[in-house]
């Protein structure tokens, strides 16, 4: 009697346990717009369970760029690579200003996405996505009645980029359509969508540049005018046959998201939380590939990380939002896989056990606690280094400087300015710097902002990269114990791949530090009141001591920037990406790092310039006058 009521209660407790993702849509998302790798990350979906995949890639519209000021201004390299209603369907009054053939290859790849998904009986969702977005300034000037808000980053951008008007009747019929013939192509049935940022806005919010639209749509309520565009959004869905929810994802203001909250209508979420408060969905994983501070290394594992989302989703009822980096990231893939089949559990022990099931599956069980040391170090090194993410003498948006500044590929060198056009045209078009050009000379103004300015800046820094080359080197001894560990193929290339990755990721943090050290050192020198006014008889040694400092960062950094581009070369003659970069060479551009080959020979032509460039030092650092840098 007593064993029929134990196994009883086991019965109900793996009852209660399967019920936890019982009932919830999942969604599921590894952006590509290669449509075999689509279908295999289809086919891991189903693998979970998932009941969504995001099928709304698109390729990079780099026609914005082109149209702003011959690519002078970086500023649309922000919406470049997100979705947009208008990037699927171009509606008739639009055709003059947008290219519809652009839209139309996209409009097809979605439907070709939607065909896969329907063969393997799974239903689509729209994310990663930006509205309403900026339009070409000629709209307006023909259509004076549709500008809407400026909606740049005045210190990122030349240009001034205006939304439409999503008040205005016709703008709101467009989206309409729009939204409508994309769900013809595929039918969506859930809308996470952005604003207020990267070139979109809403006429009188608190955008960038201020408050600002038109006079006539002044008086209407910023809530009602953003529960009016959720409503928009679902009524092109339903003019399909679409019964969608939406989320509004990105910047409010000034109390606007609790005004909005009570006015939401059935499917309508603020900042992922539905009308009661509660969360619309439980996100595992990284939405906005940006928004990491490990970009733009490929494929780091976030094992931790996602254990812990994942315990956390256990508590909710919410929906399911699984963001992974693509159909190669094996360690995620097992562990959510893994996750649904039987959930985690709650604290520290489960997720340990969870971490150490994983990890078995790569190494064996006998190793397995080695290789959650190294997530776990992981997880360590990006705490450390979460201040050059962002933060009062932080690196905004982690190492994209190594991306938007070049800094992987740009030399270090002491006057940027006489170098020839051959040394600086393969870096200067892909600098996110839209001010002066000595602005764009200065190796840490990061998007119009210096973070990272001043003595404190060097010492932060060589802090931050003191403490994690520790971590590294632990790292690297565990690695090195487990690089024969592989329990089969793909868990061999695995451990390799994740050992060319560590080796580079601390290459980069080191770069990170000579161009902070580099420019700093320069700028303070031709500060020091000593070499304006006066000079003493130690005054000749200070100078060779500084000199020396300066040699040195630069043979430092050449030696680093050889090593990177042996790391990024040699894994990829082993079919294992360390970076994240563009598709196609032509795809190249301010967010996205050329395709490797390319970059390779970017990065040793850098090492090249410098060597060319190293005695400059001994004319900035002359004992019988001030130094002089252009800074």
């Amino acid at each position: 009697m007593r064993t029929r009521g134990k196994a009883a209660v086991a019965a109900v407790l793996v009852s209660l346990t399967a019920s936890v993702w019982a009932e919830r849509r999942v969604y599921v998302q590894m952006e590509t717009a290669d449509l075999e790798d689509f279908e295999k990350s289809v086919e891991i979906a189903r693998r979970f369970g998932a009941t969504h995949v995001c099928a709304n890639q698109v390729e990079p519209s780099m026609w914005q760029w082109d149209a702003a000021m011959n690519r002078k201004d970086p500023y649309p390299n922000w919406t470049m690579h997100r979705p947009s209603f208008f990037k699927f369907h171009v509606p008739e009054k639009l055709r003059k200003y947008l290219p519809a053939d652009y839209a139309n290859r996209n409009l097809e790849a979605v439907r070709a996405r939607g065909e896969i998904l329907r063969r393997h009986g799974l239903k689509a969702v729209y994310s990663a996505a930006i509205d309403p977005s900026y339009l070409p300034e000629q709209v307006y000037v023909d259509h004076p009645e549709w500008r809407g808000p400026r909606c740049d980053h005045p210190r990122r951008a030349r240009l001034q980029y205006y939304a439409p008007c999503v008040d205005n009747p016709e703008i709101r019929a467009m989206y309409v359509e729009a939204i409508r013939e994309l769900c013809k192509a595929c039918p969506f049935e859930y809308f996470d969508v952005m604003c207020n940022d990267s070139g979109s806005g809403f006429c009188h919010f608190p955008l960038y540049p201020g408050e600002n639209g038109p006079e006539w749509c002044r008086g209407i309520p910023n809530p009602v005018r953003l529960v009016n565009w959720l409503s928009t959004v679902q009524e092109g869905a339903a003019a399909a046959g679409c019964a969608a929810q939406v989320n509004f994802n990105r910047y409010l203001k000034n109390g606007i998201e609790i005004q909005a909250r009570p006015l939401l209508k059935p499917g309508q979420s603020l900042l992922n939380k539905k009308a009661d408060g509660k969360p619309a969905t439980a996100i595992v994983g990284f939405p906005n590939r940006f928004g990491e501070t490990s970009f733009p290394l490929a494929y780091l594992p976030r094992m931790s990380f996602y254990a812990k989302q994942l315990q956390d989703a256990e508590r909710t009822d919410a929906d399911l939002h699984v963001a992974l980096k693509g159909t190669e990231e094996w360690d995620a893939i097992s562990l959510v896989e893994k996750a649904f089949r039987k959930p985690i559990g709650q604290g520290q022990v489960a997720r340990y056990r969870a971490l150490a099931d994983v990890a078995a599956e790569f190494v064996g069980a006998d190793d397995a606690e080695r290789l959650v040391s190294v997530w776990d170090d992981i997880e360590e090194l990006l705490t450390r280094l979460d201040g050059f993410r962002e933060g009062p003498r932080g690196a905004n948006y982690g190492l994209l400087a190594f991306v938007h500044q070049r800094w992987l590929t740009r030399p270090l060198v002491c006057f940027p300015e006489r170098l020839k056009d051959a040394e600086r045209d393969y870096w200067r078009d892909y600098l996110f710097q839209a001010t002066t050009e000595a602005d764009a000379l200065d190796y840490i103004n990061l998007q119009g902002w210096n973070t990272l300015d001043g003595n404190a800046a060097i010492v932060w820094v060589s802090y931050v990269t003191d403490q994690t080359d520790a971590v590294f080197s632990r790292v690297f001894r565990t690695l090195d114990g487990l690089s024969a560990k592989g329990t089969h193929p793909q868990a061999a290339k695995y451990l390799k791949g994740l050992g060319y990755r560590m080796r580079l990721f601390r290459h980069l943090t080191h770069t990170f530090r000579h161009f902070v050290e580099f420019r700093n050192k320069l700028k303070l020198t031709r500060d020091e009141p000593m070499f304006k006014y006066y000079v003493t008889a130690e005054t000749p040694y200070v100078i060779d001591g500084k000199k020396r400092d300066i040699e040195t960062l630069m043979r430092r950094e050449i030696g680093t920037a050889l090593e990177e581009a042996r790391i990024v070369e040699a894994a990829d003659r082993e079919g294992i990406r360390v970076l994240q970069t563009a598709d196609r060479d032509e795809f190249t551009n301010v967010m996205n790092l050329p395709p490797v080959p390319r970059l390779v020979k970017e990065i040793r032509q850098k090492a090249a310039i410098m060597e060319r460039h190293r005695n400059e030092p001994s004319e900035v650092y002359r004992r019988d006058h001030a130094p002089d840098t252009n800074f």
